[in-house]
């Protein structure tokens, strides 16, 4: 007699496979960036003395209650400082993924963002700023 028969009997759920974590492959002590924790993602609609403007896609708000529309009209402007950290992420085609240091000279035109820091009355400061395929 089986007594085990109907657990194993029982089809069991097979989750779908997660997106790898990134690994940081200049500095692997430092914590990864988690795209999801991006206060905005967006992208590069122009280059500025101080940073850029970003075209918002997702607004998550961080806890402040901040939303936005997908397209928004309405351009974001972007404080880069001495302190904002760049890192690349490079995301293949078969669900890949890593990140390595970068600068801010991964800031172009039409380049995907994500980003973290805090609401300012004149736009945004970016505490990180993470690159999608650079």
């Amino acid at each position: 007699m089986n007594t085990g028969s109907s657990a194993t009997s029982q089809p069991t759920a097979v989750p779908s496979p997660a997106k790898p974590s990134p690994e940081i492959s200049s500095a692997p002590g430092d914590p990864l960036f988690d795209p999801s924790t991006a206060d905005y993602t967006g992208v590069v609609t122009e280059l500025t003395d101080t940073g850029f403007l970003l075209s918002p896609t997702a607004v998550t708000g961080g806890g402040t209650g901040v939303m936005a529309s997908a397209g928004g009209s309405a351009a974001l402007p972007v404080l880069c400082t001495e302190n904002t950290e760049y890192i690349a992420i490079y995301a293949g085609a078969d669900g890949s993924a890593r990140q390595e240091a970068g600068s801010a000279d991964l800031i172009e035109p039409d380049a995907y963002l994500y980003l973290t820091g805090s609401e300012t009355p004149d736009g945004f400061t970016a505490d990180a700023i993470a690159v999608l395929n650079p």
